[in-house]
């Protein structure tokens, strides 16, 4: 629909018709607003906004289009304005379709504040349209009037209303999305007291959100907003399953998958794997397409098609071909159970965490199977880790007892052979991301051992990245990158003369400063790091020693063009010992969408925008910064490498239910590196000797969980300040090698 209407207004464009210019801009304004992706939604209105000629009949349905932006970006008393506004004009032009669209509107922002009765007024008023003038789309109207009387309360009248949404929508297929109906269907079922029906509707409309989760826009915040609807979907049925004959092993796949498909979809949208994919990848993938379109909209009741089936088995032989984690259809099933379990053998387990209300969900995977179960909910483990958190990095005397009581909280259930495994995979979500695992307590002790002392800590994007090909690095070199010119009063900065300097304008990679030569408030003047030299002199003399290629950029030679001329050479090992500095999203909160919860709850499901984050290089002669940020990165292609991140915070970002690993972990793993080294929190400039403790171990063939658990360990074992967890433990190693 996307290519569709962008190449409707390219037509327009061409043959100076403003008026079908602005309509393509609104619809596809309309298409960024579904799918999440708000920044660009608004722009594009911006711009249908202005081609519109005075007195077009496309006013009322740009206004009411603004509404829906402002409503979305949490401006409920704006999109009150906004939608009379709109609703005036579509009265005026005499616009039914466009009314009963706008009424449907206000029916969303009055559940958004609680407003039910307010709710049920719009609807009314939309049901009238529809009855009398016949207005499309009666099958969203009866869906949200089954919302609306589910959050009243009104179970049974819910399901009837579902019913007649489903008869219309079979009349106009693909108009309602299956996984949603089915959810809300789940929903209904189960406040009418059937649990069992409610349950089968649960998998159904998971096992439609993953097929719907692969034709998602590949924008950030479009991917986002799907990692979250479909983790919605999964928590739902992991919920309905608690209790049930449902093996436990079902509703641990459904989480794990929903987490795989964000880094997977990630990786495959890089133009750099669409080509080596090949041709025969995207005409399958279109057959596959088609095929599937075809099935759901003639109902996608009974059995899978065989041809469906063949065509999705063959895109996975060639994506498993190139490094990319397998996916079973539903990821659910025997054979994703057991390809799991065989990755998981002696000495190993996988820990997997969900966190919801009330109740958490754990899973513990062995070669044995899944043993699931409850922990508290996520507002009490996000309290729980955050007060470990201030424990440790402020060092205080109790930091062994809240260890000790988090440990208990998370890994109390396991039975203690499986504790005892020497290799733990950790999926993770929300809060538990930002979890100094290796300095828990385990066995509930206060005192004795790190958890890095007796177990090998991993973080995984998922239980499926264990069945991710692995790559091998693609060569044994070093790219060492530091001691960087971060401000003006380094000796080695030599600025261009007043005339040429430029002020550049504030941006992720480009900062602003004076032409004179004295620094001011809007200028970027970052602290020297006097240990990065050291830092990155230790590591390439232990490469040198090994007699293996090294190359440094420092100075004034940390610059932008530098490093990509040194990835294109393909090293197997970057180390960055630099500024990372975090860029807040410019606008914090949207919409993901509207959904109904639990015990009659109504809400607009808001996300946190992800923040973006910038690895800082030198400051060039023009007073520019160079470096990249996260949206850059996974234009680079460094396909098995080890990356290692000594920065402040570069392993952490905003969290996000649903959406698993973000920021510069995340990203380094979309571009292809098999694992990820970095730090949870600012960490004191050093000279580098845990790294020098790490890599000594890496070059004796040392995996880089393994290599870091040796520098953890050599640093408590060494005494000192460094002995101190909060100079070692906010170190995490993410991926698989």
């Amino acid at each position: 629909a996307l290519q569709a209407f962008l190449e409707a207004r390219a037509l327009a464009k061409a043959q100076d018709d403003r008026e079908v210019e602005a309509a393509a801009c609104a619809n596809v304004s309309a298409i960024y607003l579904e799918l999440g992706d708000g920044d660009a939604a608004a722009e594009v209105l911006e711009a249908a906004a202005a081609l519109l000629p005075s007195g077009s009949t496309n006013r009322a349905r740009v206004m009411a289009q603004r509404a829906r932006v402002e409503m979305r970006f949490g401006g409920v008393e704006v999109a009150e304005v906004r939608i009379a506004e709109a609703l005036e004009a579509a009265q005026s032009a005499g616009d039914r379709a466009l009314e009963a669209l706008i009424w449907d509107d206000l029916a969303v922002l009055r559940i958004s504040t609680g407003d039910l009765d307010g709710a049920d007024f719009a609807l009314a008023n939309e049901y009238r349209l529809w009855a009398l003038f016949h207005t499309p789309n009666p099958e969203y109207l009866h869906w949200r009037l089954a919302r609306l009387r589910l959050l009243q309360g009104r179970a049974e009248e819910s399901l009837l209303w579902l019913k007649r949404a489903g008869v219309h929508a079979q009349r106009s297929p693909g108009s309602i999305t299956p996984h949603e109906w089915e959810y809300d269907l789940a929903l209904a079922l189960e406040g009418a007291g059937r649990r069992a029906e409610a349950l089968q509707a649960a998998r159904r409309a998971w096992r439609w959100s993953a097929e719907w989760r692969k034709e998602v826009l590949a924008t950030q915040s479009a991917q986002l907003a799907a990692d979250v609807s479909q983790a919605d979907v999964a928590a739902l049925y992991v919920r309905l399953s608690a209790g049930t004959a449902e093996p436990p092993e079902a509703a641990f796949l459904a989480v794990e998958q929903s987490r795989a498909a964000s880094l997977r979809y990630a990786l495959m949208n890089r133009p750099v794997m669409r080509e080596r994919l090949g041709p025969e990848y995207i005409r399958t993938l279109v057959e596959w397409r088609n095929g599937t379109a075809r099935w759901l909209n003639s109902g996608g009741r009974g059995a899978e098609p065989k041809e469906i089936i063949r065509l999705r088995a063959r895109l996975g032989e060639i994506e498993a071909s190139f490094g990319l984690p397998l996916q079973t259809p539903e990821g659910q099933g025997p054979s994703a159970g057991r390809q799991l379990r065989s990755r998981v053998g002696s000495g190993t387990v996988l820990f997997s965490f969900q966190l919801a209300e009330p109740s958490s969900n754990a899973w513990l995977l062995t070669a044995e199977g899944v043993t699931r179960a409850s922990l508290p909910g996520r507002a009490e483990l996000t309290r729980q880790v955050e007060r470990f958190r201030t424990a440790l990095e402020a060092n205080e005397p109790g930091v062994g007892v809240l260890g000790a009581r988090l440990y208990t909280t998370l890994f109390g259930f396991a039975p203690a052979a499986a504790t005892e495994a020497h290799c733990w995979y950790l999926s993770l979500d929300d809060a538990l991301l930002s979890l100094p695992f290796a300095a828990l307590r385990p066995g509930g002790a206060q005192t004795g051992p790190w958890l890095v002392e007796r177990h090998r800590l991993t973080v995984v994007p998922s239980a499926f990245w264990l069945l991710r090909a692995a790559s091998l690095p693609p060569s044994q070199g070093l790219l060492a990158v530091g001691d960087a010119v971060h401000n003006g009063a380094d000796p080695r900065y030599r600025p261009a003369p007043a005339a040429t300097a430029m002020a550049g304008p504030l941006s992720f990679w480009v900062w602003p400063r004076r032409t004179t030569g004295e620094p001011d408030a809007a200028r970027l003047e970052l602290p020297a790091l006097a240990g990065s030299r050291r830092e990155i002199e230790r590591v390439s003399t232990i490469w040198q020693r090994a007699g293996l290629p090294v190359e440094a950029l420092s100075g004034t030679n940390a610059t932008e063009d530098a490093l990509n001329r040194a990835l294109s050479r393909k090293p197997g090992t970057l180390h960055f010992a630099t500024h990372v500095i975090a860029v807040p999203a410019r606008s914090s909160r949207f919409l993901v969408r509207a959904s109904t919860k639990q015990g009659g709850a109504g809400s607009l499901q808001m996300a946190p925008r992800p923040d973006d984050a910038f690895l800082a290089l030198s400051m060039q002669p023009d007073g520019t910064r160079d470096g990249i940020n996260t949206a850059s990165v996974p234009a680079f292609d460094v396909p098995g490498s080890l990356v290692v991140l000594n920065g402040c915070s570069s392993g952490l970002a905003r969290m996000q239910p649903g959406a698993g690993l973000m920021g510069f972990a995340r990203a380094w793993m979309s571009a292809g590196a098999s694992t990820v080294v970095a730090s949870l929190w600012p960490l004191a400039d050093d000279t580098g000797a845990l790294f020098e403790h790490f890599y000594e171990a890496r070059l004796r063939g040392s995996s880089a969980s393994q290599s870091l658990q040796a520098a953890q360990t050599a640093m408590i074992r060494g005494q000192g300040w460094r002995a101190e967890p909060r100079h070692w433990a906010g170190y995490i190693s993410a991926g698989q090698e």
